[in-house]
């Protein structure tokens, strides 16, 4: 994530970024800048164990620096008692002093009130790092302007195939894939990061299935174990 918000950062200077991963529908929360997933330190669930990208540091700032991210603030405010206009002074603080602002926050009333705070201090602030916090914007009206002004295509004029990559093995990823496969009738396929199972074919061979079942369904997935091994894919 460092490193897309580092790109973020460089292509849209007029537009601070609320960096917020609590998602409470899914277990995780953010308090005094570390994040929790159902309750534990992140680097004490299994994450910490993920055989692609282990996750062994809980503080979302030093995650975020680790991943190649921007010049970040930490904001040191309990959202459960803060007023409307100390979620406005702090917000507007952090972004003089760095264009990522990191809160604490638990709960959905929490998620609501940084986005109106954000939106009070920039109108055209970008919200990141959870669908909780999208989900938060999207209640409070931020979004609105933007679905508005959108153009929709017609799914009879809609061209070209989708192809879903997760680059992680974490139990959460596989039953995402899982959900894919019962609703959208969604083939999987996975890039084991055992050479002895993984031979010089195998990369060929995936890239012919998925070629495959892009033609046959439009859809596709893939969860890699070996990030620099799906770079070499070619899925076009």
């Amino acid at each position: 994530i460092g490193l897309e918000l580092s790109v973020i950062v460089e292509r849209m200077p007029e537009r601070p970024v609320l960096f917020l991963p609590t998602n409470p529908d899914a277990g995780r929360s953010v308090k005094n800048g570390c994040l929790y997933v159902d309750g534990m330190l992140v680097a004490e669930t299994a994450f910490a164990s993920d055989p692609t990208s282990p996750v062994l540091e809980n503080r979302v700032s030093r995650l975020i620096a680790a991943s190649g991210g921007p010049k970040t603030k930490e904001i040191e405010l309990d959202p459960d008692t803060a007023t409307a206009l100390e979620f406005k002074d702090a917000l507007a603080a952090a972004w003089q002093d760095a264009p990522v602002a990191i809160v604490d926050a638990t709960s959905r009333k929490n998620l609501e009130d940084w986005a109106m705070a954000a939106r009070s201090v920039s109108p055209n602030f970008l919200g990141c790092g959870s669908g909780g916090l999208a989900r938060a914007m999207d209640r409070i009206g931020c979004l609105r302007k933007g679905i508005e002004e959108s153009v929709f295509v017609p799914v009879s004029e809609a061209a070209g195939s989708v192809l879903f990559v997760i680059g992680s093995t974490h139990p959460t990823s596989r039953n995402q894939l899982k959900f894919g496969e019962s609703q959208l009738q969604l083939k999987n396929e996975t890039v084991v990061s055992d050479v002895a199972i993984w031979g010089a074919g195998e990369t060929a061979k995936l890239e012919t299935r998925v070629a495959a079942n892009l033609k046959r369904s439009g859809m596709a997935g893939i969860v890699s174990e070996t990030p620099s091994r799906s770079h070499s894919i070619d899925f076009k």
